[in-house]
């Protein structure tokens, strides 16, 4: 891996991609050389694009650049975009523009894991995070969770920290469906589904019975978001998807309309932000979620960008760190929070980072 990382550039021309001020044409340019010696040498260049559905803020310009990327280096060069929503929702082909066709070119889906796979995950973040977890702890979390990978991670945090608090099981139970960053990873799933997925999913998850002829059951069935019992009745893959579908059945969580100032906190048992006394966690995405919720636990505390970075990408911060993305989702919570009545709390430090300032 060194050698090939030498044989990308001199480390004078690769040291403008930790270069603060250099421009984006130059930073472009530079990426171009980078690739275009890496494809001379013989080698294939891979480009994971992480959340790329989520850069809804981006202008086309950082679309047709990609575009220009790969026309450059065709042979040579791929991506893998990776997301979670719908991608042949129209407002989203629009957006990309000419990187459409890449976009579209191969589409492959990620099933949920299997329950022999599931167990297998489970073990190795308990053993990467250093929790000890029992037996009932396990199958606890495979209620929950069934094979989703990221609520399985996120379930063995919380169970390690409501270990030192001796919980019971069904209390243990009660919190991690209670517990915010849960529960709107499970409402994510159930939002990016079609609207015929939807509905049958409602039904499911209510008990009716489904036929298993429509192409959106047989789409949920390969993703592993529905299965069959042992008594061949169809299922959701966890209680707290379950729970996520049955709580939208009467419209949803119901628009908060602030008033210009009111109290926001974050919940320290369920996670949840709370703005005068009701959860407002569907107007957060995930990163902003991570960055408001460690705000609130520490008002009026300097959060450097590298703080910022730590919170937002944790130990592949050094490798994920970006000036701009930091700019970018510190822009846009600053908007949902004036949005919501929370206005002029996020303060910048200049030169120093950022700040949530409260009276108290």
């Amino acid at each position: 891996m060194g050698d090939c990382y030498q044989k990308l550039g001199s480390d004078g021309e690769l040291a403008i991609f930790d270069d603060e001020t250099a421009s984006y044409p130059r930073l472009l340019e530079a990426l171009k050389k980078c690739f275009r010696k890496a494809a001379d040498e013989g080698y294939e260049v891979l480009l994971f694009l992480g959340e790329f559905d989520e850069l809804s803020f981006t202008s086309p310009i950082f679309y047709n650049n990609l575009r220009s990327l790969w026309g450059s280096l065709s042979s040579r060069l791929h991506y893998i975009f990776l997301m979670r929503e719908d991608i042949t929702d129209q407002e989203k082909i629009t957006r990309w523009g000419d990187l459409t066709e890449l976009v579209l070119q191969n589409v492959v889906y990620i099933s949920l894991l299997n329950a022999k796979d599931a167990s297998y995950v489970t073990e190795k973040i308990s053993e990467e995070l250093g929790v000890s977890l029992s037996e009932e702890e396990k199958t606890l979390l495979s209620q929950l969770f069934g094979g989703h990978p990221y609520m399985i991670r996120v379930g063995v945090r919380v169970v390690d920290k409501a270990d030192g608090e001796r919980h019971s099981l069904e209390d243990l139970k009660k919190l991690l469906l209670g517990y915010y960053e849960l529960k709107s990873v499970a409402r994510g799933v159930f939002d990016v589904q079609t609207a015929e997925a939807k509905e049958h999913l409602k039904s499911i998850a209510d008990g009716q019975k489904v036929t298993d002829q429509p192409e959106s059951i047989v789409f949920l069935r390969k993703m592993g978001l529905i299965s069959k019992d042992n008594q061949g009745h169809t299922m959701v893959f966890g209680e707290l998807f379950k729970q996520a579908i049955l709580g939208t059945k009467n419209g949803g969580t119901k628009a908060i309309q602030a008033p210009s100032n009111g109290d926001l906190k974050v919940d320290e048992q369920t996670g949840a932000v709370v703005f005068n006394g009701r959860t407002v966690e569907e107007k957060f995405t995930r990163q902003e979620y991570l960055i408001l919720s460690a705000f609130l636990q520490k008002t009026n505390t300097l959060f450097t960008r590298d703080d910022i970075g730590d919170i937002l990408w944790g130990k592949q911060a050094y490798e994920k760190y970006s000036d701009w993305a930091i700019d970018q989702v510190i822009s846009k919570l600053r908007k949902k929070l004036e949005i919501l009545g929370s206005k002029g709390n996020l303060l910048t430090v200049k030169g120093k980072g950022y700040k949530f300032v409260t009276s108290s």
